[in-house]
């Protein structure tokens, strides 16, 4: 008798001896009737609850804001599909700027879902607020509705008990302190395509399960195929179709479901072995499987996507590999049915020897070694077979395999959180408890006993697989960690319901005795108890990330910028296309995907993380998405050590003459080189060949003389605190000669960072370290330039510059770039400049940090984002004295509440005749002359002053007697934009400037000059 069948009765006369009134027994006979619904309704409302109850957080002034890029993205779909229910969107041109692209992972079912519901919520016509509400609340919808699956599997495996265990465990599982978990990706915010995932997944390996066991109770055969038995048929593969229908969908709403078909490829093979082993004929799997196959094969060549062979999008593979699935188990079939033959009449020809001769032998069927082999032998001629004849689709399938399920990632996936590998197997004891341990332990039980004696279901061996592929997929991305959810509770619910199974059966006594009650108790504290106590249910109750982030928030000003002084699309210069670039609508990419875009297009380019929020929040064209399209041309972009490098990158981000990549987008993550502080920097150099991390910094960990020895300095989360030392190539990237020096030149200064080499004290090496002798300090200021250049000469643990906005040597000024908007958000002084160094400093190492280091060090109240235009220049021509640096400077105002002016320095050698000539972006007139209505930029950032144009660095002045050549000179916007291509004409006049140099005199980009070691 099985827990389900005989605890409600047990309970009922159990309550009727004890009061006297059968009656009672009768209701609680009712009751347990029905008391799995209840459980599940009760813990239906409690996960909808952990998971929306801080939608507040995400509403921000009045509107909604998501966490992350990808849900912005998700909206953009939703909202193009309630205006054109259901259709979704073909080809996008609104991002991947100058060919847009086919978006095969959004605008799918999904998106449909969430339209459907805006619809219904607006009554028929949803405002904007309305779909992004509906969004907001989709997550925690999806994750609220997989506790129905999680039942049903559990169910079909072991029965109501087993459900019932299942859904509770599922309720508690999952912290919010791993990005992968089911909790996380089910919080409203998190608006992303990852829990509808997982809520199809589930709801496809149900289908499965209950076809299997149709399978299992009614075993089809051939034969009635021959018969033509359409009643014996009928269920089997009608559930075969529904399954394969299930599947069809899910890989529908997310392409790389592929490996689902993989998973279900290896689970047939592995059936047909284990039946054939154990002495049963494993066709009615295999035909009902096969049909599955089909079935999911030609649903999915109705939604054809691409003739191409990726798993992004629906693709030949996704038709193929099902077709191949279904080839594959009539083939599995075939060689059973080969093998069967073979024993039978080996087993007649044992018969025969033993009536004639009298001499016993033993039955050693060959099916349980030569099917195997044969299997084998097939799949590895199989392999090599393709491998010779589509050479580019095997190895493909295998790097994807591999990536997927081979703890393995790709270069440029290494720079995206949610892909990392799981960093240990705790985490997953930290968000299912013992749930994995039984679940694990249940599947070793499955695959090494049962299977293999026959006391087992085709159905447990499915989901035994399902959870080790799950596995392995979390392991390979951590992000998987929510695929393995499902299998993990189901699987942890039978083991539970199983153990009370077993407490019961070796019971002597008929009612519900006292130590069964015990074990029941102690199962569902075993399995919910780790679950439920802090700090999980403090973090549960918390919610995920408490609204949208500073990211996104950090960014909005200055999208709202692009959106609204900046040109339209279609619009830019003299161009009138407007109205050929509808923000929501239709479009059809010729034969080599590739938007012919109309004349007054243009691209922003940025890192690929921010494209969503360019394309949804900005209205512009991004030339990188989170897709990682576009991550090639921007790492190579941002990773230029010259203007014309750059320059040339621009120029293949262009769609003709008048379409082109127009502006650039930093923030103060892309010029951060320590990524343990939030910085981006790190991740471009795994886009470009040749180029890697190492190149433009060096890691240093503070060190402290301890009792002990020498030990690490680390932060109150006891994590090793290291800081960066930026190499003279870093300060020649775009990022930084944008971010930090507004494409002004910069000039070295006298600043010495220095550091030691040592060892941990075990013998093991560390990496650089500040550790100096007791009067050294990492930074050290020198009151010349040869001074500091004398100090590092000999000394291979010292450099000129590196820290701050410090070069080693001279960065030239950009002459295409200019600064034209600075986002209202700070990102703090700390974090935009050199995070890390001050970390050090808190943690006790000298770093030689006063007032006048800090001043100088870190940026004060840095803008989070800062737009810049890409524009022809204008040129300034003059005459000056011969073979002489000529320097022209203009003061820029930053319209920015505690935002500082800067100055631009451009910089120009006259020729033996003193002629010079010079390109420069920023106009000193003229700029409110211009705007979008002209197809240009509304500049926000704007010039005091005319240019000063001298021989001599502004800041530094002559000695006495000097004398200094120098002029003033208006430019216009008009000649910076390309309007007025009439260059800028200047006659520098000689001027006696009898000044002093101050002492702490600093030039245009904040060099300090005369400092040693000096204190405010």
């Amino acid at each position: 008798m099985s827990a389900d069948e005989g605890l409600g009765s047990e309970l009922a006369d159990a309550r009727e001896r004890v009061t006297g009134d059968p009656r009672v027994g009768t209701a609680v006979d009712e009751f347990l009737d029905i008391y799995h619904l209840v459980v599940v309704g009760v813990a239906m409302v409690f996960v909808f609850w952990i998971r929306a109850r801080n939608w507040g957080e995400y509403v921000v002034d009045g509107e909604v804001l998501y966490s992350g890029n990808d849900p912005w993205y998700h909206y953009r779909m939703a909202q193009y599909t309630v205006e054109n229910f259901p259709n979704t969107m073909p080809y996008e041109v609104w991002t991947k700027f100058p060919t847009g692209t086919s978006v095969g992972q959004f605008g799918t079912l999904m998106d449909q879902v969430v339209a459907l519901g805006a619809l219904i919520v607006g009554l028929g016509s949803p405002d904007p607020e309305t779909v992004r509400m509906v969004l907001l609340f989709a997550p925690a919808v999806f994750g609220t509705l997989l506790v129905v699956p999680v039942f049903l599997v559990a169910r079909r495996l072991a029965g109501r008990t087993a459900g019932v265990l299942a859904v509770v465990t599922f309720a508690f599982a999952g912290t919010v302190t791993q990005g992968g978990s089911i909790l996380i990706k089910g919080v409203v915010g998190t608006s992303d395509h990852h829990i509808a995932e997982a809520l199809l997944a589930a709801l496809a390996a149900l289908a499965v399960i209950v076809a299997l066991q149709v399978a299992h109770r009614e075993k089809p055969v051939i034969e009635l195929l021959d018969d033509r038995d359409v009643a014996g048929l009928r269920r089997p593969l009608g559930y075969g179709a529904l399954a394969g229908a299930a599947i069809a969908i899910y890989m529908s709403m997310w392409p790389p479901a592929i490996y689902f078909v993989g998973l279900l490829g290896i689970y047939v093979t592995l059936q047909a072995i284990v039946s054939v082993a154990r002495g049963d004929h494993p066709e009615p799997v295999l035909i009902v499987m096969a049909v599955t196959f089909a079935v999911t094969g030609l649903l999915t060549l109705g939604t054809f996507d691409v003739v191409d062979v990726t798993s992004t999008k629906i693709s030949l593979i996704h038709v193929g590999l099902p077709v191949a699935g279904a080839v594959w188990s009539a083939g599995l079939l075939w060689l059973a049915r080969v093998v069967d033959t073979r024993d039978l009449a080996a087993t007649d020809a044992a018969t025969a020897i033993e009536e004639t001769m009298g001499v016993r032998v033993t039955d050693a069927r060959a099916s349980r070694i030569g099917y195997p082999l044969a299997v084998l032998g097939t799949l590895a001629g199989g392999a090599l077979v393709a491998k010779l004849v589509v050479p580019g689709v095997f190895s493909y399938s295998v790097s994807q395999f591999i990536r997927v399920v081979g703890f393995a990632a790709g270069q440029g996936s290494s720079t995206i959180g949610e892909v990392q590998p799981l960093p240990s197997a705790d985490v997953l004891f930290v968000a299912y408890g013992m749930a994995i341990i039984a679940a694990a332990g249940l599947v070793g039980w499955t695959l090494v006993w049962r299977a293999p004696s026959g006391q087992n279901r085709p159905e447990r061996l499915f989901v035994a697989v399902w959870f080790v592929f799950s596995l392995s997929m979390t392991f390979t991305q951590g992000r998987f960690m929510y695929y393995l959810a499902v299998p993990t509770v189901t699987l942890a619910g039978v083991a539970g319901a199983e153990i009370i199974d077993t407490v019961r059966d070796v019971g002597e006594e008929a009612s519900l005795s006292g130590y069964e009650v015990v074990s029941i108790a102690a199962v569902v504290v075993l399995l919910i108890g780790p679950l439920a106590v802090p700090p999980n249910v403090h973090s549960m109750t918390q919610g995920s990330n408490l609204g949208p982030g500073g990211g996104v928030q950090g960014w909005q000003s200055s999208l709202d910028y692009l959106n609204d002084e900046t040109p339209i699309e279609g619009a830019f210069g003299t161009a009138e296309n407007a109205d050929e670039l509808d923000y929501y609508g239709t479009y059809a990419a010729e034969a080599d995907s590739d938007y012919d875009y109309p004349e007054g297009s243009f691209g922003v380019l940025s890192w690929w993380d921010y494209g969503h929020w360019i394309t949804v929040l900005g209205e512009r064209i991004p030339t990188a998405n989170p897709f990682q399209e576009g991550a090639n041309s921007a790492a190579r972009f941002l990773l230029s050590s010259e203007e014309a490098e750059a320059e040339s990158v621009m120029e293949e981000l262009s769609d003709g003459e008048n379409a082109e990549t127009r502006y650039v987008a930093v923030d103060y993550k892309m010029a951060l080189a320590n990524s343990q502080y939030g910085g981006k920097f790190f991740a471009p150099p795994n886009f470009v060949d040749n180029k890697s991390q190492s190149d433009y910094r060096r890691f240093v960990q503070g060190v402290r003389q301890t009792d002990q020895g020498l030990r690490l300095v680390r932060d109150r989360n006891n994590r090793i605190i290291s800081g960066s030392i930026q190499k003279p190539e870093y300060y020649h990237t775009m990022p930084v000669r944008l971010y930090r020096y507004h494409g002004s030149m910069r000039e070295p200064a006298p600043v010495v960072v220095n550091w030691q080499q040592i060892g941990a004290g075990d013998g093991s090496p560390l990496n650089v370290n500040p550790y100096r002798s007791e009067n050294e300090s990492l930074i050290q200021w020198y009151p010349s330039m040869e001074a500091a250049q004398n100090a590092v000469r000999n000394d291979s643990t010292a450099q000129i510059g590196g820290i701050g906005a410090y070069p080693a040597d001279r960065v030239p000024a950009l002459e295409h770039y200019r600064l034209v908007n600075v986002s209202t958000r700070s990102a703090g002084q700390i974090g935009a400049s050199q995070p890390g160094i001050y970390q050090l400093y808190q943690g006790g190492v000298d770093i030689g940090l006063n007032q006048f280091t800090f001043r100088t060090l870190f940026e004060r109240n840095p803008a989070w984002t800062k737009i810049f235009e890409r524009v022809p220049g204008a040129t300034i021509q003059g005459e000056g004295p011969a073979n002489s640096a000529v320097y022209a400077t203009v003061e820029m105002d930053v319209p920015r509440e505690n935002a500082s002016s800067f100055r631009y320095t451009q910089r120009a050698e006259t020729d033996a005749q003193g002629d010079f000539e010079m390109t420069v972006p920023y106009a000193s007139t003229g700029t409110d002359e211009w705007g979008p209505d002209d197809g240009a930029t509304n500049v926000s950032v704007r010039a005091t002053g005319p240019y000063e144009i001298s021989t001599t660095r502004p800041g530094f002045g002559g000695q006495p007697g000097t004398t200094v050549y120098n002029a003033t000179a208006d430019v216009s916007n008009a000649k910076v934009i390309g309007r007025d291509d009439d260059p800028v004409t200047v006659t520098l006049e000689p001027h006696d400037i009898p000044v002093e140099t101050p002492e702490n005199a600093t030039d245009p980009s904040g060099n300090a000059t005369g400092v040693e070691n000096a204190t405010a």
